[in-house]
């Protein structure tokens, strides 16, 4: 049996390679607890809202429905 590397690896080795390097910088540089709560906040919004809740689920599957003016808020958020 042959395995073959789905691209979703790569998106998944470059935020683990992010989260590793915020930490790295919390402990050379003293990041503040404000500084990591606003790197969560800005995965959270840019990865979650913007790319899985809106590009994924709603642009790909139309799987719910959404005011016109947040599709196009959380679509900003994914670019």
């Amino acid at each position: 049996m042959r395995y073959y590397a789905s691209s979703t690896i790569g998106a998944q080795l470059y935020l683990l390679l992010s989260l590793f390097v915020t930490i790295i910088g919390t402990y050379n540089y003293g990041l503040s607890l404000d500084s990591i709560l606003l790197v969560l906040l800005g995965y959270f919004i840019y990865g979650c809202l913007g790319i899985v809740v809106t590009y994924h689920r709603y642009l790909t599957h139309r799987s719910y429905t959404a005011r016109p003016w947040l599709v196009k808020l959380f679509s900003l958020f994914g670019c």
